[in-house]
C-alpha cells in the first residue's frame, strides 16, 4: 500500500530530524515522494537503502548512550 508507505517515511522523516539523522530524513523524504507519486520500484529501493542507516543510528545512539 503506497499510502501507507508514504505516511510511513514521513514519520519516519519527522523523527530522524529531531534526533538530527539528517541522511536518513533525506531518504525518508524521497521514499515519500516516491510513493505518493505510485513509483513503486523506486520506494522500495530507497526503503532497502534505509536499513543500512538505521543500523547506523542505531549504533551512534547506543554509543552516546553508554558514554
Amino acid at each position: 500500500d503506497m499510502a501507507k508507505l508514504a505516511a510511513m517515511g514521513h514519520r519516519a522523516k519527522s523523527t530522524a530530524l529531531s534526533i538530527g539523522a539528517t541522511e536518513f530524513a533525506n531518504q525518508c523524504i524521497a521514499m515519500e515522494k516516491a510513493a505518493r507519486a505510485h513509483e513503486v520500484a523506486s520506494a522500495l529501493e530507497i526503503g532497502r537503502s534505509l536499513r543500512p542507516l538505521f543500523a547506523s543510528i542505531g549504533r551512534a545512539l547506543a554509543q552516546r548512550q553508554n558514554g
